[in-house]
């Protein structure tokens, strides 16, 4: 496989390049995700929201009432797990 490389290619393409049999054409981002792919690695998408929602759903169960982010979590759950994970 042919890896054609440039910077912005991942986004947004500057330059047209003409296609090829067995190429691809990728940026930064795809420099790196792409033999991570291929080597079975899977990708990295966990962003902020996802990892604070996890992380409440967490939480919840581990909750007893005697933990002392107990009320915090029964006022405003979001702000805690965040302030938690922080």
């Amino acid at each position: 496989m042919k890896l054609i490389t440039g910077i912005g290619d991942d986004g947004r393409q500057p330059n047209q390049h003409t296609p090829e049999l067995s190429s691809l054409t990728c940026g930064e981002k795809g420099l790196f995700a792409e033999p991570a792919f291929r080597a079975g690695l899977p990708p990295k998408t966990d962003n902020k929201t996802s990892r604070v929602i996890h992380y409440l759903n967490t939480l919840k169960p581990a909750d007893n009432g005697q933990r002392f982010y107990g009320d915090s979590l029964n006022t405003d759950p979001i702000a805690t797990a965040e302030t938690l994970l922080n």
